[in-house]
């Protein structure tokens, strides 16, 4: 499991590359970084970006998705 954000940010080399394949703000990203949780339909997103290889179950979850 992973249990920080950060290993998946190590993946894409960094927040802003992250920021950018996903189509969200470098903020947002910021935001995921500080309460350490991703939400759901982007770890799904992300699993999809890496091909498996980072898995949307076992990332941290953020479970409102507002």
């Amino acid at each position: 499991m992973i249990t920080d954000v950060d290993e998946i940010f190590k993946h894409f080399t960094n927040q802003n590359k992250l920021a950018l394949r996903l189509g969200v703000t470098r903020q947002a990203i910021s935001n995921w970084r500080a309460i350490n949780a991703i939400p759901a339909r982007r770890a799904i997103q992300i699993e999809r970006l890496t091909e498996g290889k980072i898995k949307a179950v076992d990332m941290p979850i953020l479970e409102d998705d507002r």
